[in-house]
C-alpha cells in the first residue's frame, strides 16, 4: 500500500487518518475519496505563516506582519485575475478587499512583501516578459562588467527582491493572481471550499542582502543542517563570516527559537539584516519537496535527518571540473546557469546588443570623422 494515510475510527467514533506519523481528526463531511488531498493541504498549513507569527515570542523574531483572512469567493477572484475575460470583473469583486490590503499596508509603512499564508508570488520575477523586471536589471546591467557573470547573478537576486516590493495594494493582488505558485495554493484550497484556509500575508518590506540568506533543517528538534540559501551562487565575502554566522545562528536558534515552534522537525529560513540582527523569515515542511539548497535530500538524507550538524556554503566559484566530479545534470559551471529559464539568456543579449550598440557608434563616429577629414583635404586644393 503506497498510500501515505489509513483511514481508521477512534473510540469516540470521530474518523482520523494516521498521516505521516501523527493522528488527524477528519472532519464529517469529508469523503473517504478527498481525505487523501485534505490531509496533504492540512500537512502544508502545519507550516503556513499563519500558524507561528501570532506566537508573542515568535513575532518579535520577524518582520511586522499583518494577516487578513480570505473568504473563498475572494480567493476565487484573486486566482481569476490571470484570465483577460474576467480580469475587470474581478478587480471590482475584490475592491472591498484592496482596502483592506491597503490600510495594512500603510499601517506597515507603505512598502510591503505580499504573498498567501503558504506560499509567496516569487515566481513572477522568473519570467522575462515582465517589465519591472527588465527595467531593473536594465539599470543594474549597466554599471556591471560583460564579463563579470557572479555579479551579474547577484544583480538578478537584487532585481527580483524588488520587484516583489510592493507599495499598490491593487498591484500585489495582482501578483498572486498571475502567480502560478499562489495560484496552485488557491485552487488547491478552493477544491474544499468548506475547509478554506488560505489568508493574504503582508510583511514590512526589509532591505536584505542575498549572501545572509540561510536556510536550516531541524530534525526531531535538533539542527542538523545549515545552508546558505543561494547555493548557485559564490559570495566571496561570505566564506570569511562563516564561522562567526554558524556560531550566531546557532546560538539565536537554542536560545529563542527551538522551544517556541511545536512541529519536531521542519526547515528554517533565517536572514541577518544590515544591524546584524536575525529574523525568521518562514517555516517549511521537512519533506523532499522543500529545496535542500546546498544539501539534496537524496544524497545527504542521513546528514539532514541524523546530523551531525554540518554548514555549507559555495566556498569557490563554480568550474567545469565541479560538474565532471559532481555528476549531477543540475550543477552549476556559470552563476548566470543558476538564474530561471532564459534569463541566463536575456543577460547574454543584453550585453550582446550593447556591444553592436558600442560598434555602432564607433562606426558613425569613424564615418563622421573620415567625411571631416575629406572636406579638409577638398578645402586645402
Amino acid at each position: 500500500n503506497d498510500r501515505i494515510f489509513d483511514i481508521g475510527r477512534m473510540e469516540q467514533k470521530k474518523r482520523t487518518a494516521r498521516f505521516l506519523g501523527r493522528d488527524v481528526e477528519l472532519p464529517d463531511e469529508l469523503s473517504d475519496a478527498n481525505a487523501d488531498g485534505f490531509l496533504k493541504k492540512e500537512f502544508l498549513y502545519r507550516f503556513s505563516i499563519d500558524t507561528w507569527v501570532d506566537n508573542d515570542e515568535l513575532s518579535k523574531l520577524t518582520f511586522p506582519t499583518i494577516v487578513i483572512p480570505l473568504t473563498p469567493s475572494e480567493g476565487r477572484s484573486i486566482f481569476n485575475l490571470r484570465s483577460k475575460s474576467s480580469y475587470k470583473e474581478e478587480r471590482e469583486n475584490l475592491s472591498e478587499l484592496k482596502e483592506k490590503v491597503k490600510e495594512a499596508m500603510e499601517e506597515l509603512g507603505g512598502v510591503c512583501f505580499v504573498k498567501l499564508n503558504h506560499r509567496s508570488p516569487k515566481d513572477i520575477v522568473t519570467y522575462t516578459k515582465n517589465a519591472k523586471m527588465r527595467e531593473l536589471m536594465t539599470k543594474l546591467l549597466s554599471s556591471i562588467d560583460e564579463r563579470d557573470e557572479r555579479k551579474q547573478a547577484i544583480a538578478w537576486l537584487e532585481a527580483a527582491n524588488q520587484t516583489l516590493r510592493f507599495s499598490d495594494a491593487a498591484e500585489a493582488l495582482i501578483a498572486l493572481g498571475s502567480s502560478f505558485r499562489t495560484s496552485a495554493d488557491l485552487a488547491e484550497d478552493l477544491a474544499y471550499p468548506e475547509f478554506f484556509k488560505s489568508k493574504i500575508v503582508i510583511r514590512k518590506f526589509v532591505e536584505l542582502d542575498p549572501m545572509l540568506e540561510f536556510r536550516a533543517f531541524v530534525s526531531k528538534r535538533k539542527m542538523t543542517a545549515l545552508s546558505q540559501y543561494e547555493s548557485g551562487i559564490y559570495f566571496e565575502k561570505l566564506l570569511s563570516r562563516k564561522e562567526e554566522i554558524e556560531k550566531k545562528i546557532l546560538r539565536f536558534f537554542e536560545e529563542k527559537v527551538r522551544d517556541q515552534i511545536q512541529e519536531d522537525s521542519y526547515v528554517i529560513d533565517f536572514c541577518i539584516a544590515k544591524d546584524e540582527k536575525i529574523y525568521i523569515v518562514e517555516l517549511n515542511p521537512f519533506h523532499a519537496q522543500t529545496s535542500g539548497s546546498c544539501f539534496t535530500w537524496k544524497k545527504d538524507r542521513d546528514q539532514i535527518v541524523d546530523g551531525p550538524f554540518s554548514f555549507r556554503i559555495v566556498e569557490k566559484p563554480f568550474t567545469e571540473k565541479d560538474l565532471r566530479e559532481d555528476g549531477d545534470e543540475n550543477s552549476l559551471v556559470d552563476p548566470l546557469n543558476s538564474l530561471p529559464t532564459n534569463w541566463g539568456e536575456w543577460i547574454r543579449e543584453f550585453y550582446r546588443q550593447k556591444r553592436e550598440k558600442r560598434v555602432r557608434k564607433w562606426i558613425l563616429y569613424g564615418s563622421t570623422v573620415a567625411v571631416s577629414l575629406a572636406a579638409l583635404v577638398y578645402l586645402k586644393k
